[in-house]
Formats: C-alpha cells, structure tokens, sequence
C-alpha cells in the first residue's frame, strides 16, 4: 500500500532451482515480450526472494507485474480463465479496493463496474489469437 491506498499490481512469478536460474530469466523474458508485442507494458524482470527445497537446493523467485494503468489492456486482450480474478480485475479498473489480495469480498459494494466491455470476438477463457 502507499499511504492509505491500494497499489494494484498483476503479478507473474515462478521459482527456479538457482542451477536453472538464467533459463528461468529466459522464460519470464519470453513473457514478458509477448506481453510487449501486444502493447501490454510490465516491469523488467526482477529476480524474488530465495527459498530452500525439502531437498535441500535453493530457489529463487523471477517475476515481472503489470501495473494498474495497463489493467485495461489487460482485460480486453488477455483477462483470467478464473471468475474472482477477473472480477477482482474489473473492481481495480474500475477504482473499488478489494479487501485482500486473495479474498473473494470487496469494500464498498456497489452496483457492477461499467464501460468494461471486452469485443464480441475476445473471449478470457481462449489462447490470444497472437500466441496461437
């Protein structure tokens, strides 16, 4: 949060055994240039904290996060195949502050977020035409 608001952020992150590191970075790269290609803009990759297996090896996290004034692009082209996210991703394009980051209820309910409409031919739960 900065200050009393909520900083909306969509995040990819995966971890990599730290011997598979540079083609996890490779990998959240390639990502990230399709997202570019399709005029979505995200952050550099950027390497997370680093966490020790049952096995014993380390991992570390790579990312990369969409901030909020790409949301809408986000929507239109790409959206989530699961129902709270996208509905979580329809209240912070629309300005409402959702109560956690994970939890499914939402402050100040009001009526459904309007002027969000995806074209007719984009359907969330389908691969983008792009990556196909």
């Amino acid at each position: 949060m900065q200050g009393n608001t909520i900083r909306w952020r969509i995040g990819f992150e995966m971890y990599k055994n730290t011997d598979l590191l540079e083609n996890g970075k490779e990998y959240i790269g390639q990502i990230k240039k399709m997202l570019d290609q399709i005029g979505i803009k995200t952050s550099p990759v950027r390497l997370g904290s680093t966490t020790i297996r049952k096995d014993g090896t380390k991992s570390k996290g790579i990312k990369i996060e969409i901030e909020h004034k790409e949301f809408e692009k986000f929507y239109k082209q790409i959206c989530f195949d699961d129902k709270n996210k996208t509905k979580k991703l329809e209240y912070a394009i629309a300005g409402k502050q959702a109560v956690g980051p994970l939890s499914g209820g939402i402050r100040n309910r009001t009526p459904e977020p309007s002027g969000l409409r995806r074209p007719p031919a984009v359907n969330c739960c389908e691969e983008p035409k792009i990556w196909r």
